[in-house]
């Protein structure tokens, strides 16, 4: 009932609603990957994705944004964010990191210029709407939503248990107004640089100490001539 009085009473919508609402994509989209709950962001244990994927992310616990790779290339993610911020906090790339699981250095994070919500309450309505409309073909870029009727709409998808396009209608995308944040990856969980980071010394490569394990000793002794945990099982081998 909490979650029906948020619905219909203009309220932030808790994750459940979310997670129905990707669940009940996730149905009619088999196909298309991602739909994982939006807890498990938390605590960075989301599955890596393999295939293109569609997944709705909280943002410092008071924000909810869509973010896919749909049509992108390798090493890219394309944003859908109602507010039309230009980055975001370290955690969600963190998030967005730990779907991709990427071997490469850095991966591309492309923001969109999607509507811009009205009020602070509805961001949670148009991440649905642009997960809906991913999953049905269309870019976000080129539609307009009619906000007023989005939380009649959702209510209706939950009670028929079937997620439709949003309403609204379609506009000329702004192509050119796409921004682009590149993200480093580090490490062997492949994501960017946090707290105490040390360095490889036959590839290279820098690892978190909690990753690793390593010893406070490395950075007591400048002198340190550290190796990861692959490059000492690879020394020992040979």
């Amino acid at each position: 009932m909490s979650d029906y009085y948020a619905l219909t009473e203009d309220r932030w919508l808790s994750d459940s609603i979310i997670h129905a609402g990707q669940m009940m994509l996730k149905e009619a989209f088999p196909m298309i990957g991602g739909f994982q709950a939006t807890t498990l962001g938390e605590v960075l244990a989301f599955e890596p994705e393999t295939a293109e994927f569609v997944q709705i992310l909280n943002v410092a616990s008071s924000h909810w944004i869509t973010v896919s790779t749909i049509g992108c290339c390798f090493g890219e993610v394309n944003i859908f964010d109602s507010i039309l911020h230009k980055d975001l906090p370290h955690r969600t790339k963190e998030q967005i990191a730990s779907l991709l699981y990427s071997p490469l250095k850095k991966i591309s994070l492309k923001f969109h210029p999607v509507q811009r919500q009205r009020g602070s309450n509805d961001c949670s309505l148009f991440a649905l709407a642009f997960a809906t409309s991913l999953c049905n073909g269309t870019c976000p870029t080129a539609m307009s939503y009619t906000q007023k009727s989005m939380r009649t709409h959702l209510l209706d998808c939950l009670v028929n248990h079937k997620m439709s396009v949003f309403p609204g209608r379609t506009r000329q995308p702004r192509v050119n107004e796409i921004s682009v944040v590149h993200v480093y990856l580090v490490c062997k969980c492949r994501l960017p640089e946090e707290g105490n980071m040390a360095q490889c010394n036959l590839c290279n490569e820098r690892f978190h100490q909690t990753c690793e394990s390593i010893s406070d000793e490395v950075w007591m002794d400048s002198g340190d001539k550290w190796l990861c945990t692959a490059c000492s099982k690879y020394l020992s081998d040979t």
